[in-house]
């Protein structure tokens, strides 16, 4: 029997980059149709992202100064990768308010297979702590 070989904190952390740019891109089309743009928006998580990118990936994110209210909106868009903001690389109001997008299936299939390798990762991450 060949022993299980446990993936480094390196490896999980690559995986999660990739893979949470993914679920932004999965995401993004949902966010970008919104009849308010960044309205689920809010600066209190903008905050916690700004801590939650130094505990756990060391980087000190910098305010853009480009917003009246978030702290991290550019005048593209938010400023900060994906994987830095998770709670907002994976929010889509329609999972939020229903559990998925009753017109796409499919979409609502893949969104819950990204979401859930996003949860064994950072699940095997932590326990590596």
């Amino acid at each position: 029997m060949t022993p299980e070989i446990t993936p480094s904190q390196d490896e999980i952390r690559k995986s999660l980059v990739q893979l949470y740019q993914v679920m932004y891109e999965h995401t993004k089309d949902r966010c970008d149709g919104c009849r308010g743009p960044a309205s689920c928006c809010h600066p209190s998580i903008c905050e916690s992202v700004i801590q939650e990118a130094w505990f756990k990936w060391g980087l000190m994110l910098q305010v853009t100064g480009e917003h009246p209210r978030l702290p991290l909106m550019g005048c593209d868009g938010c400023s900060v990768a994906p994987h830095l903001r998770p709670l907002c690389t994976v929010h889509s109001c329609c999972i939020q308010s229903v559990g998925g997008d009753p017109s796409d299936p499919l979409w609502t299939e893949r969104y819950w297979e990204l979401r859930n390798e996003l949860s064994d990762l950072e699940w095997q991450l932590l326990s590596l702590r």
